[in-house]
């Protein structure tokens, strides 16, 4: 590892990896960090190992991030596994463990790529053994291949309980419902922005069919459901929630919850960046987010066309 770079990408995921790729392609020299084994983030993990018929059930969406690994290695960009970043300030020093060893490197340039996590919600009985989140779910099926065996319930809200409900039905686990806790409010106040989100038409598609998919499977689907509670003694043994003032009980050893996400922004506000919903901006240092800044700044066809990888990175430059 050098003392300095002319670009540091924080983060393997798929911003991080098409990002570095495009990086090199272009002649920039550039070293990416990340704390996993290997690339793929979250959403591609362990998708230069996982066997070939299980990346196929868990759909094209996810076996496509084998083409982004490729290039990634192919790219020759520097590239440091198991690396711990743990301070970045606003003069571009970057503190790290690796091999562990820990340094300070710097950089001309840093594109954050960190992602995101899942977003914690108390709700009772949410400490109980058998009570996940979705999101763990998916590394134990990613890098073990291992998935539950005795009906799951999957509660929450937003599109990964869709996805990993027809996964899981793909490969044969049995579920016993899907709670979504989406307000109908939230439904209807949506539907005016639904205009805005036809140019995206095809994200919708993907949500329709695997509703369709998971009907036509015969797991049943309970929406607007309230006041979910895990209940059990040492571990968890049912599920209960309210629907329409009525409560409602499912036996289970295995509840799996989903809120949403939020983004890691600690590194972010490690330098001194100020955050805003649209975008990120910086007084000295140049700070691409979400918004309009991202596609004034970066001119290049490449990374226009990368945008949607691009989404949920940062990138500081002076």
């Amino acid at each position: 590892m050098n003392e300095h770079y002319p670009l540091v990408i924080i983060g393997a995921g798929p911003a991080g990896l098409a990002a570095a790729t495009l990086a090199t392609e272009q002649g920039l020299e550039c070293a990416v960090l990340d704390e996993q084994p290997t690339p793929g983030g979250q959403i591609y993990r362990n998708i230069e190992h996982i066997p070939e018929k299980t990346a196929q059930l868990l759909g094209p969406d996810y076996s496509y991030g084998r083409h982004l690994a490729d290039a990634f290695r192919y790219s020759g960009a520097a590239y440091f596994p198991k690396t711990r970043v743990w301070s970045l300030n606003a003069a571009r020093e970057i503190g790290l463990t690796h091999n562990n060893q820990s340094r300070i490197i710097t950089a001309d340039n840093i594109l954050i790529a960190t992602g995101a996590m899942e977003r914690p919600i108390p709700f009772p009985g949410w400490t109980l053994p058998g009570v996940m989140q979705a999101g763990a779910a998916q590394i134990l099926l990613k890098t073990a291949q291992l998935i539950p065996e005795q009906p799951v319930v999957i509660a929450g809200s937003g599109p990964l309980l869709l996805l990993l409900a027809w996964q899981y039905s793909r490969l044969g686990v049995p579920i016993a419902a899907i709670l979504d806790t989406t307000p109908f409010a939230n439904i209807i106040n949506a539907l005016p922005l639904l205009p805005k989100a036809l140019p995206a038409y095809s994200y919708l598609q993907k949500g329709l069919i695997l509703q369709q998919a998971l009907k036509q499977a015969g797991v049943p689907t309970i929406k607007t459901v309230q006041h979910i509670q895990a209940t059990g003694h040492e571990h968890i043994e049912a599920v209960s929630y309210q629907k329409n003032g009525k409560t409602y009980h499912i036996e289970t050893d295995l509840l799996l919850t989903h809120f949403g996400i939020i983004p890691h922004i600690w590194l972010t506000q490690a330098a001194s960046c100020q955050h805003r919903l649209c975008c990120i901006n910086h007084k000295d240092p140049h700070i691409i987010g979400h918004g309009q800044e991202k596609e004034t700044t970066l001119q290049t066809k490449e990374l226009v066309e990368l945008q949607s990888s691009l989404d949920q990175s940062r990138f500081i430059n002076r």
